[in-house]
């Protein structure tokens, strides 16, 4: 073996895991395990003020849900209340038509309507998607 590979194979070895026993391991809904192992992957190649971008277009979204439809908020104490959407694909297509029109200082729409660039309307479903607020259980924001 050269050098290299040897290295290569030290770093392969000290990445894995030792799975747990059975009494010690926790019982963990393999999505959400999933969904955390993803998050934690995309939030190292994503910058901070990205982060920030995403954390403050998550949040708008939440307070948009909280006014228009409060019971997507409402999940089980161990799933992600973003799962809600999957049923409720109407709620995004309202969300995005509120988001798309631009709107004056009292927040009512332009006549005749103005529109959001594609640009800012792209950075509200890449907050929605990649955002881990939006991830996190009820359980964790009590």
């Amino acid at each position: 073996m050269t050098r290299n590979s040897t290295d290569r194979a030290r770093r392969r070895a000290a990445v894995v895991v030792s799975p747990a026993t059975p009494s010690t391991a926790p019982v963990v809904n393999p999505i959400l395990r999933h969904m955390d192992l993803s998050s934690i992957i995309r939030g190292l190649r994503t910058k901070a003020c990205t982060k920030r971008q995403y954390s403050g277009k998550a949040m708008i979204f939440t307070r948009w849900l909280e006014l228009y439809h409060p019971f997507i908020l409402q999940s089980e104490p161990t799933s992600p209340w973003i799962a809600n959407i999957n049923d409720h694909p109407e709620i995004l297509e309202d969300f995005f038509g509120h988001i798309c029109q631009k709107t004056n200082d009292d927040d009512e729409y332009f006549d005749p309507p103005r529109f959001q660039s594609y640009h800012h309307v792209n950075g509200y479903k890449s907050a929605i998607l990649k955002s881990p607020i939006l991830l996190r259980s009820n359980s964790s924001s009590d």
